[in-house]
This record gives C-alpha cells, structure tokens and sequence, in this order.
C-alpha cells in the first residue's frame, strides 16, 4: 500500500490532515473555502484497498472519497461528485486536488473536529 505520511498540508483556508491508525486506517480532515466563503468539510476514517486507495464512505450517504500518495503528493477525489452534494456550499467543490507531500506542517487539533 502507499504509505502516507501523518500531518498537515495547505493553508488554513483549505488543508487536509491525515494520521495513519494502528489498524491501518487513515484519519482525515478535509476543508476548503470557496467562492463567497461556502466550505466543502468532510472528516472520518478511510479504509485501505489493495490498490493503495483509501476510501472514504459514510453509512446512508453516496459521497465517496478517495485519498492516494502519487510520487510527490497526496491526491483526493470526490468520485462522481457526490460528497460536494451533501457536504460543501453552492460556490464549492471537492473535484480532485493535490496536496505536495514535501510540504507537510504538524498537525492541529483540527484532525477531530467540533462542527
């Protein structure tokens, strides 16, 4: 599986955080802010496939979210648009975004958050 690597990427107006689990699962926290200042959050537990993806899906919803490493960055996806539906603001979107793995910041208390 590609491995990817605990802490913070991005700005405050839009980060990802990650932190591996013992079971092997990853914890995220994903945020961007948008046009106007509508937001597209979403935060849970991705689960690894044997292709290196991990997928994120919430019970009772459609959105699926994959996180990958690629050589120099973290890749996520918000497959068939889904999780823009039910988690982000009219001036967002998730679509795809890459997040340089070189550029790594500690991580917050953001990676569980109060919303």
């Amino acid at each position: 599986l590609n491995a990817i690597p605990d802490g913070r990427r991005g700005s405050p107006g839009d980060f990802l955080e990650t932190q591996m689990q013992s079971d092997g699962k990853l914890l995220f926290t994903f945020w961007t802010t948008g046009g106007g200042g509508h937001v597209c959050r979403l935060h849970g537990l991705a689960v690894p496939t044997e292709s290196g993806v991990f997928v994120f899906r919430e019970a009772g919803s459609k959105c699926v979210f994959h996180l990958f490493a690629e050589s120099d960055a973290l890749r996520t996806e918000d497959v068939g648009e889904q999780c823009r539906e039910e988690s982000c603001g009219p001036r967002n979107v998730f679509g795809s975004m890459r997040w340089p793995l070189n550029q790594t910041l500690p991580l917050t208390d953001e990676i569980r958050p109060t919303w």
